[in-house]
């Protein structure tokens, strides 16, 4: 993928950071929507007879739960650039240098996790560190950090059969030489 189309695909591109939105699933729309509705329907009726310290305890309770997953639908991104991946999620976020980051591993899971969606890339870095992405756009956010066009595809056509590895490339490199011995490895 050239350079160009891959910042076409980013949310955006400043210099040499890009950002890249998470997937959205619809059960997490459906969250977001629903929950909130099933909640102020449930306590409304047991709220009329309550006194002002039990509606403020509601509220209370209710709030956080209602604004976190609003809050995360709309601030859950992935910003790369050459040295340090930032994951942003709402309030939370985490830095990972992709110097240590060793394998990344296509996975479907519902833990909780900075991803918004089940279609999740495990990213595992450090000593026994791991954390789950879900990028809209997986192959540029795969090349942004630097694996081989060579290495994605063929892991996208051959991932039900066998156990490719990508090999990320140095930045130095150009996306044509693939280095012999693989750096980094996917398992699917």
């Amino acid at each position: 993928m050239s350079s160009k189309k891959l910042q076409q695909l980013a949310l955006f591109y400043f210099g040499t950071q890009m950002f890249f939105r998470s997937a959205i699933c619809p059960w997490f729309y459906s969250l977001v929507v629903c929950f909130p509705i099933v909640a102020v329907g449930t306590v409304t009726p047991m709220l009329s007879e309550a006194n002002s310290t039990a509606m403020i305890l509601v509220a209370a309770v209710l709030l956080p739960i209602i604004i976190l997953p609003t809050w995360l639908l709309f601030s859950t991104y992935y910003r790369v650039d050459s040295v340090i991946l930032s994951i942003h999620a709402g309030p939370f976020s985490w830095s990972v240098p992709v110097e240590h980051i060793h394998e990344v591993t296509p996975c479907r899971s519902l833990s909780i996790a900075p991803a918004l969606s089940m279609h999740r890339l495990k990213i595992d870095y450090g000593r026994q560190h791991s954390i789950y992405v879900s990028p809209k756009y997986r192959t540029a956010f795969l090349e942004a950090l630097g694996y081989g066009v060579a290495d994605i595809n063929r892991l996208y056509i051959s991932h039900r059969h066998t156990e490719p590895s990508a090999r990320r490339l140095d930045h130095h490199q150009s996306s044509e030489s693939v280095p012999v011995a693989p750096q980094k490895t996917f398992r699917l």
